[in-house]
Order: C-alpha cells, then sequence, then structure tokens
C-alpha cells in the first residue's frame, strides 16, 4: 500500500465489505486514472457493486479535493483470470477449476485440477493423479480456468 489514495479508499471500502486486491495510478501528473480491483470476501461483486463504488469513491475524491487536474476513477472485480494470492480467495473459489505453478522439489511445476481444500497452511487440488497438497509458500501463480457447460446437457438429439 503505497499510495495515499489507496489508504483513504480502504475505510469506505470496508464499509461495504470491499478489499482492494490491486490500485494502480496511470496516465499523466495533471490527467492521472487511479484503478482499483476489489472483491469481496464471501460473495460475488456485481457490475452494479462496482458502479455504487466507483461513485461513492469519486464523491469521496471530490468533497475532500484529494486528486487536483482532470482525474478518472475506474473500479472493477477481479476477473476470472485474475490471480488467487490470499487464503479467501481460495476458499471463495473452492470447487472450481485451477491452474496453479508451484515450487516442486526440481523447480517450478504445472498443475490443473479442481481446488477442494482449503486450509491455513495451503490447498488441495484433484488432479487425474489424485489429491495434491500444495502449500502457500510454495505457489508462484493460481488462477481460475472457464468452464464451458453445454446447454445440451438432458436434451435428445435425433
Amino acid at each position: 500500500m503505497g499510495h495515499f489514495l489507496e489508504k483513504e479508499f480502504l475505510p469506505l471500502l470496508e464499509e461495504e465489505g470491499v478489499e482492494v486486491l490491486e490500485f494502480r495510478e496511470t496516465g499523466w501528473k495533471n490527467r492521472p486514472t487511479f484503478r482499483l480491483i476489489v472483491d469481496r470476501r464471501d460473495q460475488e461483486l456485481s457490475i452494479g457493486d462496482c458502479v455504487l463504488l466507483t461513485r461513492k469513491l469519486q464523491r469521496h475524491l471530490n468533497e475532500h479535493t484529494l486528486a487536483a487536474g482532470d482525474w478518472r476513477l475506474e473500479v472493477s472485480s477481479p476477473g476470472i483470470g485474475y490471480p488467487l494470492q490470499r487464503p479467501w480467495q481460495f476458499r471463495k473459489n473452492q470447487g472450481r477449476l485451477v491452474k496453479i505453478t508451484y515450487l516442486g522439489e526440481t523447480g517450478p511445476r504445472e498443475v490443473t485440477g479442481r481446488l477442494m481444500t482449503v486450509q491455513e497452511s495451503g490447498i488441495e487440488v484433484e488432479t487425474a493423479e489424485g489429491l495434491m497438497p500444495v502449500g502457500y509458500g510454495n505457489i508462484e501463480t493460481a488462477r481460475v480456468l472457464p468452464e464451458i457447460q453445454s446447454s445440451m446437457k438432458g436434451t435428445k438429439q435425433r
């Protein structure tokens, strides 16, 4: 947490049950863009939630004159490909298909499987070879993979 605006926004976001996953400032000095990626621990964050959060933070910026110039503010949810980093993110995605890059005994390894168990020390992923434990300290990257479900399931084809 380096940027003073991130610290300014934290209490407002906590009121809404939202945590900051990423804060970036891009653009130019007189035309900055503040980008926040936020999520809730226990439930999904909708587009409508992001719109309401954006308005709340914009009002705060304007009322307290915290940003000079012509600035923009963007608040979004992490999306399916966003890396899982915190234990609560793993818990929230339990049961989903994930791709994990982890540090194995002989170097980096990659595994794809279903995230089955989330514990204090790490996770367990169900792979074709069975249940595989991975400690949080060994995880280099972890991402949820999209799954396509057929709408034809259960219908008869002629």
